[in-house]
């Protein structure tokens, strides 16, 4: 015998399948709207600007994620990316490879954040507390002395391979020995390894950076043929 349904429950059942149907069809309508808020928000941060020969450069002009006050803004610069000598096809294709990793979505927003606040906001409060004291003293001497000048005012992105690998050839010219410009190439992939591991950065840039020689290196003394022969006749 079938169980019989007052019109009570009957009619909380109707109303149930009725707020199921209106659910499912909100889901919808809300993936579909944020999927094209996803979409129309891709299309603004897509950039493909025309070079302009500003004296003896090709240059675009660029919106970029920057921290100001600790909120986030999108400013417009004007970047160098080429010398004027250049065809303006060849600069076009430099400027799309230099936008490729944000337009591709490979540049995250976290990587605006500025190098030197991140070092005093972040890296030195939590990362140096679990290193060994000597290491600490000495990541303070080379941050304080080295990596702070030279890239306190830039953006974590701006560190590229192609900026720290001209930093890191430029110390040849110094009077610095091979194992102090390796302990300031430790210390900066230290930092941004930080970085990377926080979620700021893709990629440790400093991955790959090569170090000046200290000079000549050492080779064995071959004596020539002659040289020998006069030894041998001695």
């Amino acid at each position: 015998m079938s169980k019989r349904l007052y019109p009570l429950e009957s009619a909380q059942k109707s109303i149930f399948r009725s707020f199921v149907k209106a659910f499912i069809h909100c889901a919808r309508l809300l993936k579909i709207i944020v999927q094209q808020h996803y979409e129309a928000l891709a299309r603004r941060r897509f950039q493909d600007p025309r070079p302009k020969r500003r004296g003896k450069w090709w240059t675009i002009q660029v919106r970029r994620d920057q921290f100001v006050g600790g909120q986030l803004q999108r400013k417009k610069t004007r970047v160098r990316i080429a010398p004027a000598t250049l065809s303006e096809r060849e600069a076009r294709k430099i400027a799309a490879e230099y936008l490729r990793p944000q337009n591709q979505g490979l540049e995250l927003v976290g990587s605006a954040t500025n190098f030197g606040e991140f070092v005093e906001g972040t890296y030195r409060p939590i990362v140096m507390p679990l290193m060994a004291r000597t290491t600490q003293e000495r990541s303070r001497g080379v941050i304080a002395n080295y990596l702070v000048p030279e890239f306190g005012k830039l953006s974590l992105r701006d560190l590229t391979p192609l900026r720290l690998q001209r930093y890191f050839s430029g110390l040849a010219a110094s009077s610095l020995a091979h194992e102090s410009r390796d302990k300031i190439k430790d210390v900066l992939s230290s930092v941004l390894g930080a970085a990377l591991q926080y979620g700021l950065l893709v990629k440790n840039p400093v991955e790959g950076i090569r170090l000046p020689e200290d000079g000549e290196s050492e080779r064995p003394n071959r004596m020539s043929p002659q040289s020998s022969s006069n030894s041998c006749s001695s």
